[in-house]
């Protein structure tokens, strides 16, 4: 969530009311923000703007999913009689989060 890197920039945007009839604007404060789901099996990123007060989805910008098969590793150990992630598994799903950091 660092400025700059696209997950928390602000932006004043004019939105037109439909309550009124006249040809007033209320300004709104939209922000992009990005979210990620760390999954066993796959990673998970969505960029967004979203509405800053209420948090409502205003338009995807990006999304996608990669696998990684973290927990297929960790069976695959626990077999093996191992209770952890390989380091091939672990640099898997860093490259994947790098992936997206680079996106975002």
């Amino acid at each position: 969530n660092t400025p700059g890197r696209g997950c928390h920039r602000a932006e004043a945007v004019p939105k037109h009311t439909s309550q009124t009839r006249t040809s007033a604007c209320r300004s709104t404060m939209l922000a992009t923000r990005c979210a990620l789901d760390i999954g066993s099996g796959q990673h998970k990123l969505l960029i967004a703007v979203v509405d800053a007060a209420s948090g409502t989805i205003v338009r995807k910008v990006h999304g996608e999913q990669r696998q990684v098969l973290l927990n297929h590793d960790l069976v695959q150990n626990a077999a093996a009689g191992r209770s952890e992630l390989s380091e091939a598994a672990l640099a898997a799903s860093r490259a994947v989060l790098e992936a997206f950091r680079a996106l975002a």
